[in-house]
């Protein structure tokens, strides 16, 4: 897991050789990463939820006449 597939450049029918992954890539922190993504996402969809009512309205009133 974590590692990049590469071809030579000199020939295609070569084989392929395998190449450990970048460094950062292996020190990144995934549980960290999943939890600033959740704490992010968590208001935003409240805010439609809770904002849908009034969105709703408000498109309505300005596409009807008079």
């Amino acid at each position: 897991m974590g590692r990049h597939v590469t071809r030579t450049q000199r020939n295609e029918d070569e084989d392929v050789h395998e190449q450990p992954a970048p460094e950062p890539a292996r020190r990144c922190g995934w549980g960290g990463l999943m939890a600033a993504a959740a704490l992010i996402t968590v208001p935003v969809v409240l805010a439609a939820l809770l904002g849908r009512k009034y969105l709703v309205a408000g498109l309505t009133s300005g596409a009807s006449k008079g």
